[in-house]
């Protein structure tokens, strides 16, 4: 797994440090629903990326799971590899707090980097991140093995 993980990373900032930039945001606000899974809980809930340039975005995330509920605010730069791609790559990271039911709460760091695709001819955004998570709470602890997967309604 970690070989895997550590091959996508390197074949994303190959293709970073590779290729121009290029066209702009395909939408400027998205909202629907993301499922996040990996090394424990399941969590889904509702999603809303708004882009305020063209390359960043601002997204929240209201997530639920078994005993679980987060909120999180995510900061997100955008980049267009190839002249009107509806494919994007982002970067992206951001706060997140968590409540658990058995008084398990606390603050986490959750840098990002995942793919954006934004259906042509439907007003359907699709996305993939993997989501590492750095628990600040007193006892500090770091999970890479988070990914998220959503589908959007994408606005004009």
């Amino acid at each position: 797994m970690k070989k895997i993980i550590t091959l996508s990373f390197l074949m994303f900032f190959y293709c970073l440090t590779t290729s121009k930039i290029y066209a702009q945001s395909t939408y400027k606000t998205a909202a629907g629903l993301e499922l996040e899974f990996g090394k424990g809980n399941i969590l889904a809930g509702p999603t809303l990326k708004s882009f305020f340039t063209n390359h960043q975005a601002l997204q929240v995330d209201i997530l639920l799971g078994s005993n679980y509920f987060s909120l999180g605010a995510f900061y997100q730069y955008h980049l267009f590899l190839k002249k009107e791609s509806p494919l994007k790559f982002y970067l992206g990271a951001g706060p997140e707090v968590f409540v658990g039911v058995r008084n398990n709460s606390g603050f986490l760091l959750r840098p990002m980097a995942g793919f954006d695709y934004k259906v042509t001819k439907l007003p359907v955004s699709i996305t993939f991140d993997i989501r590492p998570s750095l628990l600040l709470n007193g006892q500090s602890d770091f999970e890479i093995s988070r990914f998220n997967v959503g589908a959007r309604y994408a606005f004009r």
